[in-house]
């Protein structure tokens, strides 16, 4: 999907404060920089002395029929009241200090053209003039600026590597972190047993600096009890794919800086269903395989946090303590297989087409 959504070079972001470079691409978002210290005036009233905006490409186009004349306004604002929300829930578990203040507003940012690089082949409205999109407005992290000062908290696709997983350590680590919820602190074995399976450079440092840091330790701990606190509450889980999602600083901060997954989906509750349609052999549709893909990894690497931390607090499934080896074995195999471009798009809501 990022390939499809990178914006051609020199395409500028308009706004009636100024214009802004792009500053990079992160899967559904073009990210612009505010690099002048610039005031940014929005509907919540907030001030933002310097900020971050973040274009939300599927958003903005799930606002937009493809046959729409005006932007549908009322749609995108009823998208973004559901999107603060969501950051209202995370900073109530995580704190303020933790969540970078981040708020989801409609302005009239982008021209027409800069509209039409957002989806570079689909047709967007037909306009000379400024249109709505969907964008979040978040303050500037200055910790990214010095990538010696933190470590990115991510658990990332490890079913898509190259080198294999031994299906039997596959199946263990998946009973153990995912189906059986228990929150005994992990032995040294199962340590080394947990990060072969949820493999990440980033993750093995952490973990590894956590065995003679305490503040990494704790830091850990606290974020493995956070994230299942509010992805038991809201069935939601956070997304720890990307980089710089959530970072944890050299002295023991832990900061979300874009932890909501993309859509508000009950993955959590997702997952049992689809397990169960492994099981069966039935065809999986788009949803089922991004489920997959972003649910197992999330859930090892959070409750596995958690234990590690000494907390009690575990990831609520509606699974038997043990899966049967063969179940795992086929889950992984199929996401081995399946179109690492098919799943990113899943994100668009293609549902109920079988595809496997």
């Amino acid at each position: 999907m990022a390939e499809e959504l990178l914006p051609p070079a020199g395409v500028i972001f308009h706004t009636s404060h100024g214009k802004y470079e792009p500053a990079g691409i992160g899967g559904e978002h073009l990210v612009y920089l505010d690099p002048y210290g610039e005031q940014l005036y929005h509907d919540t009233g907030d001030i933002r002395d310097r900020f971050v905006v973040k274009v939300n490409c599927v958003a903005t186009r799930d606002g937009y029929g493809p046959d729409a004349i005006q932007p549908p306004l009322q749609a995108l604002k009823a998208d973004a009241a559901n999107r603060n929300a969501r950051y209202s829930r995370l900073r109530a578990v995580f704190g303020d200090d933790a969540v970078y203040q981040a708020s989801t507003v409609r302005h009239e940012y982008l021209t027409a053209s800069a509209v039409n690089a957002i989806w570079q082949g689909a047709a967007p409205p037909q306009s000379e003039g400024p249109t709505y999109v969907s964008a979040t407005i978040q303050d500037y992290v200055p910790e990214l600026a010095d990538p010696a000062s933190y470590t990115s908290l991510r658990a990332p696709y490890t079913e898509r590597f190259r080198e294999e997983i031994d299906p039997e350590l596959y199946a263990k680590v998946g009973n153990r972190w995912l189906a059986s919820s228990d929150p005994t602190p992990p032995t040294p074995q199962e340590v080394d047993e947990f990060l072969a399976v949820q493999r990440g450079d980033s993750l093995r440092a952490l973990v590894g600096t956590a065995a003679h840091d305490t503040a990494i330790a704790i830091a850990l701990g606290r974020f493995g009890k956070n994230a299942a606190q509010y992805s038991n509450a809201t069935r939601e889980i956070l997304d720890l794919t990307g980089e710089g999602n959530v970072i944890i600083t050299t002295d023991g901060r832990c900061k979300v800086i874009d932890g909501l997954f993309p859509r508000p989906l009950k993955l959590l509750d997702d997952l049992p269903v689809v397990l169960e349609k492994v099981a069966k052999f039935d065809g999986l549709n788009y949803r089922d395989y991004i489920c997959l893909l972003n649910t197992l990894g999330y859930v090892r690497t959070v409750n596995f946090l958690s234990a590690l931390g000494g907390g009690t607090e575990q990831l609520a499934l509606a699974l038997p303590p043990t899966l049967p080896p063969e179940l795992w074995r086929r889950t992984y195999s199929l996401l081995r297989t399946f179109s690492t471009r098919s799943a990113l798009l899943a994100t668009t809501a293609v549902s109920g087409q079988t595809v496997g």
